[in-house]
């Protein structure tokens, strides 16, 4: 588990400092003008500690539909809602917590810390879900979708972070609290509410990106509790994404 713990933050701290910057520019012998806004908007980003700024950096990419541009964008979706290497490290060693450290699940912990704010409508959870798919890139795709799921279930109840200071990592972040409402929307959509068979649909659509992602052969992830639970939901839900979002929360529950 430490090996793996170590391959994750080495990961997630290259992604952070946006050592992706190679792939947004590697293979252009000739500079275009297209290219050019993206290196300008690396090179923004890079710096960029707010959500202000976040969106000062995109503006240089707002006309271009690339990859690449995708990739900035949804990198600057993370960034601003303050997903950098701490706050992510913190959140997926959450697979392995000290025995008695916390009452809800590891899946749950962990999602907590993936939660975004809502009321930071240029970064929702949807618009880096869009932005990091039509990246392409496998990582932030799985990252997203992780975002995503965490969100939709969060924002059901409004347990929402309430401190996205960097400074401070994990204020806010209430793991039990999300647990809690699980069972509030599960009790929803078996009352068949239509908001809860959609948001439970929305649910196993991500869950699905992100099993693909995080959850193959060979993936650090393959045996800790966020795969388990995942390709259990994906195999008890079969090609229903509203089945499958349902599955996932029976198996997220207190």
């Amino acid at each position: 588990m430490a090996a793996a713990q170590r391959e994750l933050r080495s990961l997630l701290s290259k992604f952070a400092l946006f050592t992706v910057g190679a792939l947004l520019i590697s293979g252009c012998s000739t500079e275009t003008s297209e290219d050019q806004k993206i290196s300008a908007a690396l090179a923004c980003i890079d710096t960029a500690a707010s959500s202000t700024q976040v969106d000062s950096c995109l503006t240089q990419v707002a006309d271009v539909k690339s990859q690449k541009a995708s990739l900035i964008r949804c990198s600057g979706n993370f960034i601003a809602q303050g997903l950098t290497g701490s706050r992510l490290a913190l959140a997926f060693e959450q697979q392995n917590p000290k025995s008695g450290s916390v009452s809800a699940t590891p899946t749950t912990t962990m999602a907590a810390y993936l939660v975004f704010d809502p009321t930071l409508t240029a970064h929702t959870a949807q618009k880096a879900f869009d932005n990091c798919n039509e990246s392409g890139l496998k990582s932030v795709i799985g990252l997203a979708a992780l975002v995503k799921v965490a969100t939709t279930i969060a924002t059901i109840s409004g347990s929402l972070p309430t401190n996205l200071d960097p400074s401070n990592i994990g204020a806010g972040f209430d793991a039990t609290a999300i647990q809690a409402q699980v069972s509030s929307l599960l009790a929803s959509i078996d009352a068949q509410t239509p908001a809860a068979i959609e948001q439970a649909a929305a649910i196993g659509t991500a869950a699905q990106s992100a099993q693909t992602a995080y959850c193959g052969t060979g993936s650090t992830l393959s045996t800790q509790d966020v795969c388990t639970k995942l390709n259990a939901a994906i195999t008890s839900g079969g090609a229903d994404t509203s089945n499958i979002g349902k599955s996932l929360l029976n198996l997220l529950k207190p």
